[in-house]
C-alpha cells in the first residue's frame, strides 16, 4: 500500500491526543515520495509510533495561547516526509513545530546516571540521541501521556529490528525531527 496510507492512524492519534489535552494540531502536512511498501513487514514499527504521538502532543506541542505568546499559531503543524533514500533503503522524517527538546533539563537528567565528564564532554546533539534510552524523559512526573522513559526507546527497539535506524534532531523553540530510516522489504 502507499506509505502515507500507514500514517492515517498516527494522524488520527495526533488528533485524539489533542482534543483530549485542550491542545490543537493540524492534520499531518505529508511532503515527498508517496511508494509502496508491504504495511505487515512495519506493523510492529507504526504501532510503536504511537509514543511519538504522545510525546508531540505532551512534550512539544503547547496550549494555543501558549503558541501565541511565542509568535506561533494556536495550531501545531506535523509534517511527514517520506523518500526513497535509494533502491533498498526509505527515510520517514516526523517533524513538529514545537518547543524542541531542552537539553539542559535532559543533561540533568542524564547526570543522574552518567558520568559527570562523559556527560560535559558530549555535544546537544549528542546528548539529543540519548532520548532513546531506556528510563529516560524530561518530564519530572508521569502523565496520562508520557513520562515513564520507555516510549522512545521502544520505537528505537522496533526500528532496529528492521535493520534501520533512528537519529533525533531538534532546535529550541522550533521544533523537534525524527529521522527513521529503513530497507524496504518484500518477503
Amino acid at each position: 500500500i502507499p506509505v502515507r496510507e500507514i500514517f492515517a492512524n498516527f494522524d488520527m492519534q495526533l488528533q485524539e491526543l489533542a482534543d483530549r489535552t485542550g491542545k490543537m494540531v493540524n492534520h499531518c502536512l505529508f511532503v515527498g515520495e508517496n511508494f509502496v511498501i508491504l504495511p505487515e513487514k512495519y506493523e510492529n514499527m507504526t504501532t510503536s509510533l504511537v509514543h511519538v504521538a504522545r510525546n508531540i502532543i505532551d512534550h512539544a506541542i503547547d496550549e494555543p495561547d501558549v503558541r501565541k505568546q511565542f509568535g506561533k499559531l494556536p495550531k501545531g503543524y506535523i509534517t511527514i516526509q517520506t523518500e526513497k533514500a535509494d533502491d533498498n533503503n526509505f527515510t520517514i522524517v516526523i517533524s513538529d513545530d514545537g518547543n524542541g527538546i531542552d537539553t539542559d533539563i535532559l543533561r540533568s537528567k542524564l547526570g543522574e546516571r552518567m558520568d559527570k565528564y562523559l556527560l560535559e564532554a558530549l555535544s546537544d546533539e549528542e546528548v539529543i540521541q540519548h532520548i532513546f534510552d531506556d528510563n529516560v524523559s524530561t518530564k519530572d512526573e508521569v502523565s496520562e501521556l508520557s513520562g515513564r522513559g520507555v516510549g522512545m526507546s521502544a520505537v528505537k527497539a522496533e526500528v532496529e529490528k528492521l535493520g534501520g535506524n533512528i537519529v533525533m534532531k531538534s532546535t529550541s523553540g522550533k521544533g523537534t525531527q525524527l529521522h527513521i530510516t529503513l530497507p524496504f522489504i518484500w518477503n
